[in-house]
């Protein structure tokens, strides 16, 4: 529905500039049209490659603020607290976030992770999700 509406919302303006300009207006509402109708849909797989190449980017870091926590005695909610206090801002740093509120708001660990997997869609952080299931 909402590229429908943005398909006729640049068809409009194609109509309004082709009687601004006094060109045929059919041509310019059909390719208002076909370009609202397909750059939602281009733009929202762009912003997802995006924010996938940043969680991929930020991974590594992040599981080493988590193992390093975990090593030096913390749980691993305290260490994912130090990992989102500490690590660098991004779409990761967010998730881990939210599943610390999901857990401090009493939804079980495990539970949480899996969402939090689900949410990602990435393998290498469905792999990191099973191994705290499984413990």
């Amino acid at each position: 529905a909402g590229r429908m509406l943005w398909g006729a919302v640049c068809a409009g303006v194609g109509l309004w500039l082709a009687d601004t300009f006094g060109l045929p207006g059919g041509a310019f509402a059909g390719a208002g049209f076909a370009l609202g109708f397909v750059f939602p849909a281009v733009w929202l797989r762009d912003r997802i490659e995006a924010r996938r190449r940043l969680t991929f980017k930020a991974l590594p870091f992040m599981l080493d603020l988590i193992t390093l926590c975990v090593e030096s005695g913390l749980n691993l909610n305290s260490a994912i607290a130090q990992a989102v206090a500490k690590g660098p801002a991004g779409p990761l740093r967010d998730e881990f976030a939210r599943l610390l509120r999901d857990v401090r708001a009493g939804r079980a660990r495990a539970e949480a992770l899996r969402e939090m997997a689900a949410r990602l869609d990435m393998a290498p952080v469905s792999n990191l999700v099973a191994t705290p299931i499984q413990a």
